[in-house]
C-alpha cells in the first residue's frame, strides 16, 4: 500500500466493462477534492473533465467488510474497483447511489437537479429548480435530519449584520432532505482577484469577527448543538457589500 494514496489517486481509468455498466460516458476522471476518515479510508470527489459530472467515491485500504461491495462486483448506480498502485478498492457512487443518504437518489432524478457534493454516506447538497427557482436540498443520514434543521433556524434567528442565512423551506426527516433559500451573491472562492476579491475577504472578515462575538442562542445550548457551531459556520453566506 502506498504511503500516499492520495497522490497515486489523482487520476482514475474506470474499466470499459464497469464504466457500461453504471452508464458513465467518461473513463478517466480526474481527483478534486478528498476527505480523510482515517489512515486507511478516504471520501473522494472525482470530475469527468469534459461534462464536469461530478463523481463521489471511497478509498479502503482493506479488505471490504461484510456489507460494503466485493471486490469487482457490479451494481446499480455503484461500481468498485482495484485502485492499481494504491492497494485497496475504490467504490464509485454514481447516480446518488448511498445506502445512508437514502433521499439522494431521487433527487438527482428531478429535471434540472445538478449535484454541488456528494461525501459518502455522510452528506450530499443538491441544487434544484422548483416553480422556477433555485433551491439547495441538502442530504444527510436521517437520524440527523431534526437537529441539523433546529440548528440552521437557530442560526438564522440571530439576524446578524454582515453574513446572511437560508431559509428553512422543508423538511423529511425520513428521507434526510432540508431544502433551503437559494442565496444571492457569488461564492468568496468563485472571485477572480482584484478589487473584488479583496472586498469579499474584507466582508468575510468582518463576517467571521461578528460570528466569533455572538453569542449561541438558548435553542442552540438547549438541543446540543453548540460543539457543531464552527464546522457549520463555514457553511454560511457571507455578505460581499459590506452592508
Amino acid at each position: 500500500m502506498s504511503a500516499n494514496p492520495i497522490a497515486n489517486l489523482a487520476t482514475l481509468t474506470v474499466p470499459y466493462d464497469l464504466a457500461a455498466h453504471a452508464g458513465l460516458a467518461e473513463r478517466t476522471l480526474h481527483l478534486r477534492r478528498a476527505w480523510p476518515r482515517s489512515s486507511e479510508h478516504l471520501l473522494l470527489e472525482y470530475e469527468a473533465p469534459g461534462s464536469g459530472m461530478i463523481v463521489p467515491g471511497q478509498w479502503h485500504a482493506l479488505a471490504p467488510s461484510a456489507e460494503s461491495l466485493p471486490q469487482g462486483m457490479k451494481a446499480e448506480n455503484m461500481v468498485t474497483m482495484d485502485s492499481g498502485t494504491t492497494g485497496g478498492r475504490i467504490s464509485l457512487h454514481l447516480h446518488g447511489a448511498d445506502r445512508r443518504l437514502v433521499g439522494l437518489a431521487a433527487l438527482g432524478r428531478q429535471p434540472g437537479a445538478r449535484l454541488f457534493v456528494h461525501q459518502p454516506e455522510r452528506r450530499a447538497v443538491v441544487r434544484l429548480i422548483e416553480a422556477e427557482r433555485p433551491v439547495f436540498a441538502r442530504v444527510v443520514r436521517p437520524a440527523r435530519t431534526a437537529k441539523l434543521a433546529a440548528l440552521g433556524e437557530a442560526v438564522a434567528n440571530l439576524r446578524p449584520r454582515h453574513f446572511v442565512t437560508p431559509r428553512l423551506l422543508s423538511v423529511d426527516e425520513a428521507n434526510g432532505v432540508m431544502r433551503w433559500q437559494a442565496l444571492p451573491g457569488v461564492a468568496l472562492h468563485q472571485l477572480a482577484g482584484g478589487a473584488a476579491l479583496e472586498a469579499g475577504a474584507h466582508a468575510a472578515g468582518q463576517a467571521l469577527r461578528e460570528w466569533h462575538a455572538t453569542p449561541p442562542p438558548t435553542a442552540f445550548l438547549l438541543s446540543g448543538l453548540a460543539s457543531t457551531s464552527s464546522a457549520n459556520g463555514g457553511r454560511w453566506a457571507l455578505r460581499t457589500d459590506g452592508g
